[in-house]
C-alpha cells in the first residue's frame, strides 16, 4: 500500500481495523481448527483401542471358561502380536505390574495409573505423556477369571500420527489465513485508492475555491457518495462564482452610482465658486442640482446601511400599530409628479380604511418605495400605467402593484430577489433594492412575490398579517 499512502488516517484506521478483524478471526480458526481435529483423532484413536481391548479381553476370558491355561495362553498371544509395529501391547498381572511387552522392552513404568484403574472398574484409558516425554494413547481391560482378575491387558499407541495431522490443519488453516490476508490487502488498497485518490481531488479543489478560484470544477463521475459530494461542492463553486460576479458588479455598479451625484455636486460646487459663472438665475439651478444630487446621494447611502444591516442581524424595528392605507397614499404622493414628467399613470385603489398591521412605519413605506421606484424606472417612457390596488383577503393586508413595463426574463425572475443581481438591464440601481424588501417583509411575517412577462410588464404582491386582536386590545 506503500508509506506514503498508509499514513493517510483513513487508510491507518481501515489497515488497522481490517487487519486486526482478520488476524484475530484467522488465529481463532487455527486455535480451534487444531483443537477441533485433535480432539477427533484422539477420541477416535481411543475408541478404536477400546473396541480392541474389549475383543481381545472378551476371547481370553471364552478361554479360560473351557480351561484352557489363560497365563499361558495371553502370553502366546503377546509374542505373537501381529499388530506391534503399530501398537504395543502390554500384560499387566493382578497387582498392576508390567511383566510383559509385544516389543520386548520394559515399560516406562511399573504401575500404570489407567491398569491400576482398570483393576477396579474393568476399562480404563489414559492420554498424556509418558515416562519418556512421549505423547501417547493407552487403553487398559482387565481379564477376569472367574471372579478374580488374572492380568490386565494394555494397549499403547503413539500421538506422532494424531500431531502430525494436526500439524496439517495448522499449516493448511495458516496458508488460507496468509492467503486471506493478501486479498484484504489487495482489494483493501484498490477500496482505499478509490476513496482516498477523489477525496484529495476534492481536497484541493476546496482549497482552489477557498482561494476564490471559483472556476474549478472536479470531474464528476462517481455513482456513489463521493460522486454526491463532488456535485454539491461543484454547486457550491458556481453560485460563489455566480454570487461574486455578482458582489464585483454591484461594487462597480454602486461606485458609478454613488460617483454620478458626486460628480454633479462637486461640477456645480466649482462652478458656483468662480465669481465669473455667479448669477442669481445660476445660483439657483446650482443649488436646486446640489440638494437634489445630496438627496439622491443620501438615499443610496442608506439603502447600503439598510442591506448591511440586515445582513448582519442587526436591523431593529420599531413595531408600532400601522395604518398600511396611509403608508402607501403617502408613498404614491411621493411619486405623483415624477410618474407626471414620464407620462406614467399612477392609480391607486384602496379602501379608506382598513385592518391595522403590527410594523415598522418606515419600513414598510420603504418596501413600498423601492416596489414603486422600480416601476417607474422599468415601465415605457410613454403611456406607461402603474396600478395599485390594496385589499383584505382572509387574515392579510394584500398590496398589489402592477406595470405594463418591459417585464423580467424567465431566466432572471427566480434571481431577481437576489442580493447584487441586476439581470440583463442597463437601468441605474445597486441591485439590493428587492433583496431588502425580501428582508423587511419577511421580519414582518408577510410575503413578497413577483410575477412578470417580458414585454407585458410585472406584477408584484406584498402581503401583511393584520395586527391580532388580543394585541389590538392591549394597546
Amino acid at each position: 500500500m506503500g508509506f506514503k499512502i498508509l499514513r493517510s488516517g483513513i487508510t491507518r484506521r481501515w489497515v488497522i481495523n481490517i487487519f486486526t478483524i482478520v488476524f484475530v478471526t484467522i488465529c481463532v480458526l487455527i486455535v480451534g481448527g487444531s483443537l477441533a481435529v485433535r480432539g477427533y483423532y484422539i477420541s477416535s484413536a481411543r475408541q478404536a483401542l477400546i473396541n480392541k481391548a474389549e475383543s481381545d479381553g472378551a476371547y481370553f476370558e471364552n478361554l479360560y471358561a473351557k480351561e484352557t491355561d489363560l497365563i499361558e495362553s495371553v502370553r502366546t498371544y503377546v509374542e505373537n502380536y501381529a499388530q506391534k509395529e503399530k501398537i504395543e501391547l502390554m500384560v499387566a498381572n493382578s497387582v498392576g505390574r508390567v511383566t510383559l511387552t509385544s516389543s520386548g522392552f520394559a515399560s516406562d513404568t511399573d504401575y500404570p495409573e489407567d491398569v491400576m484403574a482398570a483393576l477396579a472398574s474393568d476399562t480404563a484409558s489414559f492420554v498424556g505423556s509418558n515416562s519418556y516425554g512421549e505423547n501417547v494413547i493407552a487403553v487398559s481391560r482387565s481379564v477376569k477369571a472367574g471372579d478374580k482378575v488374572a492380568c490386565v491387558l494394555r494397549y499403547v499407541i503413539s500421538m506422532r500420527g494424531i500431531q502430525g495431522r494436526v500439524l496439517s490443519v495448522i499449516l493448511m488453516l495458516s496458508g488460507f489465513g496468509i492467503l486471506l490476508l493478501l486479498a484484504c490487502y489487495f482489494s483493501g488498497r484498490y477500496f482505499v485508492k478509490s476513496i482516498i485518490n477523489p477525496l484529495s481531488t476534492i481536497t484541493e479543489t476546496t482549497k482552489k475555491i477557498a482561494q476564490n478560484d471559483f472556476s474549478v470544477r472536479i470531474d464528476d463521475k462517481y455513482r456513489d457518495e463521493i460522486g454526491d459530494l463532488a456535485h454539491e461542492i461543484n454547486n457550491m463553486a458556481a453560485a460563489l462564482g455566480a454570487s461574486e460576479a455578482m458582489k464585483n458588479d454591484f461594487t462597480s455598479s454602486i461606485s458609478h452610482e454613488l460617483l454620478t451625484p458626486l460628480t454633479a455636486i462637486r461640477g456645480w460646487s466649482e462652478t458656483l465658486s468662480d465669481p465669473n459663472m455667479r448669477s442669481d438665475d445660476m445660483i439657483e439651478k446650482g443649488m436646486k442640482v446640489i440638494s437634489a444630487e445630496s438627496a439622491r446621494l443620501s438615499a443610496m447611502v442608506s439603502e447600503l446601511l439598510d442591506f448591511s444591516r440586515l445582513q448582519n442581524g442587526n436591523m431593529t424595528l420599531n413595531m408600532t400599530k400601522l395604518d398600511v392605507v396611509a403608508e402607501l397614499e403617502e408613498t404614491v404622493l411621493m411619486f405623483e409628479e415624477r410618474a407626471k414628467k414620464n407620462n406614467i399613470s399612477l392609480i391607486l385603489t384602496a379602501p379608506e380604511t382598513c385592518s391595522p398591521v403590527f410594523g415598522d412605519a418606515a419600513r414598510v413605506k420603504q418596501v413600498f418605495v423601492n416596489i414603486i421606484d422600480n416601476a417607474i424606472k422599468y415601465s415605457q417612457p410613454d403611456g406607461g400605467r402603474i396600478e395599485i390596488n390594496l385589499f383584505e383577503k382572509k387574515d392579510r393586508v394584500c398590496i398589489i402593484i402592477a406595470d405594463n413595463g418591459i417585464g423580467i426574463s424567465s431566466e432572471d425572475l427566480p434571481k431577481i430577489k437576489q442580493k447584487f443581481f441586476k439581470g440583463a438591464s442597463s437601468r441605474p440601481g445597486s441591485g439590493i433594492g428587492l433583496a431588502i424588501v425580501t428582508d423587511i417583509v419577511n421580519l414582518h411575517g408577510g410575503e413578497f412575490e413577483i410575477d412578470s412577462v417580458p414585454g407585458n410588464g410585472t406584477t408584484v404582491m406584498v402581503t401583511f398579517p393584520i395586527m391580532q386582536t388580543a394585541l389590538q386590545d392591549g394597546e
